[in-house]
């Protein structure tokens, strides 16, 4: 039997690292509508970056691929997702004909797909996936209209010619039992990673930047990204413009390490008049507010975080041998607009390590880790021995965890004043939208259970006692209409 063959073809008005392929049963023809910085090859597309040689093109293989792609490998279609949490994928099967895309808004206009109110507590649902313990393994779904649209996050999908999907893992990292053997680790995928983003035949080449905070996790992916070539860092230094917030601000590591520091405000997105709330609801929930602040700096770039470093470098166990590995917050997912638009890499090294959790717990209480370890709650030994041999001063970072790239819209009142304007506006035009009348009253029912579970973890803890399970299934309400919102405000570019 015949195998796939790709058809790719460019649409600059499209976002730039954007795409949508199409897939009719039984013909073989993969039709893959794509922006303009994304890479293209005979049986390969991709944007982003990951750890081997560009010309090879064999990212479906990689241990750390920060982004996303199509791949024909004979009779066997793959479509590939990213290492971590950021780079989904999003399926919708609609009779003979499958479309799969990078953006949960493709894939619906793709599809055909239009907004009723049934589409209710979509960011909701999204964040009881996100907690589930069982979600690093067991396929999800969100409920549209006309059918289902699957997700696919850190895991690929491969499609047979009569459309049938199986969802298959990634590669996973060898274990880790020395320091050392993990510092070369990380070394080895920043290396060639950074190496894959610059490669001449790219049609774009990306410059690393990193993120810098005064907490553990950014701070040692920066040491590790400057051994690597990077020379320019961004880090919070003001909440809003002109108003300083030194808590967070990371310039002194920076200097240290001989970075260009690029000082910036946590919350100007709250200022713009370019809807950045929209963009973030159209993938909810919309978490990634702060990374509006700094678009401006981000076209072009390898954005190096520290994200997933909790999971990876904290000290605390799992409840359960099913959690910890990938059932984890981060803030991320919904900045899957902006990066395509704007056209930016957002990499996360310490993804390479989500099976090895129980190794660094172990490494990290360790005997050669003992003098690196401060007590409390915040304490890192791992990362701090990486931060304190490149030189920074022990007093200067990891002693207050804060989470500077987080901002959580929830609710019309939390938009900036440009962009409620807006909301409200569109509100208004709209006599189709889901109900909200009882919204106010959950949400102050559930506000109650989550102050009394905190009271009660918190005196657990003081006695010694197992931690309660976090509540992470409980409806904690969104408003449902900013998805409404933020997919009609953001479709527009995929028409």
């Amino acid at each position: 039997m015949p195998g796939f063959h790709l058809c790719a073809r460019v649409a600059p008005s499209l976002p730039k690292l954007a795409w949508c392929a199409h897939v009719r049963a039984n013909t073989g023809a993969v039709v893959v509508r794509h922006g303009s910085d994304v890479e293209v090859g005979d049986a390969a597309l991709v944007e982003g970056a990951w750890d081997g040689p560009f010309a090879e093109m064999a990212f479906d293989g990689a241990l750390l691929l920060a982004g996303t792609g199509v791949a024909v490998r004979g009779e066997r279609l793959r479509f590939v997702a990213g290492s971590e949490r950021t780079h989904r994928l999003y399926a919708a099967r609609r009779g003979d004909d499958l479309y799969v895309s990078n953006s949960l808004t493709f894939t619906l206009v793709a599809a055909g797909e239009k907004l009723d109110p049934s589409v209710r507590d979509l960011a909701g649902h999204i964040r009881r996936q996100i907690r589930s313990p069982r979600y690093d393994h067991t396929a999800h779904s969100l409920g549209f209209p006309h059918g289902p649209v699957e997700i696919f996050e850190m895991r690929d999908l491969v499609v047979d010619r009569s459309l049938r999907m199986t969802s298959v893992p990634k590669r996973t990292a060898a274990t880790v039992t020395r320091y050392d053997e993990l510092v070369a680790l990380l070394d080895r995928v920043m290396a060639r990673t950074f190496a894959n983003a610059a490669d001449p035949a790219r049609r774009a080449r990306y410059t690393p930047l990193a993120t810098l905070s005064r907490g553990y996790d950014a701070a040692a992916m920066a040491v590790l990204a400057v051994r690597n070539g990077c020379r320019e860092a961004v880090t919070f230094a003001e909440s809003m413009p002109g108003v300083a917030d030194p808590t967070d601000d990371g310039a002194a590591i920076g200097a240290r390490l001989g970075l260009v520091v690029l000082r910036r405000a946590r919350h100007a997105w709250f200022l713009r008049d370019d809807l950045p709330e929209a963009e973030m609801c159209a993938t909810p929930p919309a978490k990634a507010l702060p990374f509006a602040s700094i678009q401006d700096e981000l076209a072009g770039r390898l954005l190096v975080t520290g994200k997933f470093g909790n999971q990876v470098f904290g000290h605390a166990r799992p409840t359960k041998p099913s959690q910890g590995r990938a059932n984890a917050w981060t803030s991320s997912c919904s900045v899957a607009e902006l990066r395509l638009r704007v056209g930016f890499i957002y990499c996360s090294p310490l993804f390479v390590l989500r099976p090895l959790l129980g190794a660094m717990r172990a490494l990290s209480e360790s005997a050669e880790l003992t003098r690196y370890r401060v007590g409390g709650d915040y304490d890192r030994p791992i990362p701090r021995r990486m931060v304190e041999e490149a030189g920074v001063e022990r007093a200067e970072f990891g002693w207050v965890r804060r989470a500077g790239a987080f901002a959580d819209v929830r609710w019309a009142e939390q938009l900036g004043p440009v962009s409620r304007r807006d909301f409200e506006a569109f509100v208004a035009a709209r006599s189709d939208l889901p109900s909200v009348a009882t919204m106010p009253l959950r949400a102050r029912l559930n506000g109650g259970l989550l102050r009394a579970y905190g009271l009660a973890d918190r005196g657990l803890r003081r006695l010694g006692a197992p931690r309660l399970p976090h509540p992470g299934t409980w409806p904690l309400q969104d408003d449902p209409r900013l998805f409404h919102w933020g997919f009609e405000r953001t479709r527009g570019r995929y028409r």
